[in-house]
């Protein structure tokens, strides 16, 4: 890891092979970061281990460095590897995106939120309350009905912050949701679109 924190173009490829041994989420990690410290450098193996990673800890490793990177020339590989089979990579994917916070990508988080995955469907939700854009409206308002709570939780959020008249009525609807944490984020959603909310009820105990 040294030469990676001293950004030595020689670290590359141990960081990218040590980041498909497993190890642990934490060891991994602090590869990613090892490699988005090396910078540009590093980019040309990142994509093409990004596109041909022999497993998927080294495919989220090297997205999670491509995003930490900062680099807007990264977003469109990343883009590219929402397509890949495995629900960890494209988790990854489309965190690192997330951070790098590049309106190019909110196509591809709205198509995410019809992913297989709960946990990709959530990121993308989050990723848009990051990105707020209009176009995401109806796609999030049907994603109020998920059947993860976090993911509609999360899509409360957005729906509030991009603040469209278009989602009142859904949000009103959410008002009524079996979870805590999504009845609150609808109340705060109506509340900035200027929509008074009567009193929460307390939980029966």
């Amino acid at each position: 890891m040294r030469l990676g924190e001293l950004r030595h173009p020689a670290a590359i490829e141990p960081l990218i092979r040590a980041s498909g041994r497993g190890g642990g989420a934490r060891a991994r990690h602090v590869c990613a970061r090892a490699l988005a410290s090396i910078g540009e450098p590093a980019m040309p193996d990142l994509f093409r281990t990004l596109r041909e990673g022999y497993n998927t800890f080294c495919r989220a490793s090297a997205a999670e460095a491509l995003g930490l990177m900062g680099d807007p020339g990264t977003v469109p590989p990343l883009l590219e590897a929402l397509r890949d089979a495995s629900m960890h990579v494209r988790l990854h994917v489309v965190a690192a995106l997330a951070r790098l916070r590049d309106r190019r990508a909110i196509p591809a988080f709205v198509r995410a939120l019809e992913d297989e995955s709960g946990g990709v469907r959530v990121q993308a939700a989050y990723a848009l309350s990051l990105l707020p854009s209009r176009r995401a409206v109806a796609p999030l308002i049907q994603a109020l009905g998920d059947e993860k709570w976090y993911v509609r939780q999360h899509a409360a959020k957005a729906l509030g912050l991009i603040g469209d008249s278009r989602a009142i009525e859904a949000l009103k609807q959410a008002l009524h949701d079996s979870r805590p944490a999504v009845v609150r984020e609808a109340r705060q959603a109506l509340r900035k679109l200027g929509r008074s909310v009567p009193p929460q009820k307390p939980s029966s105990t």
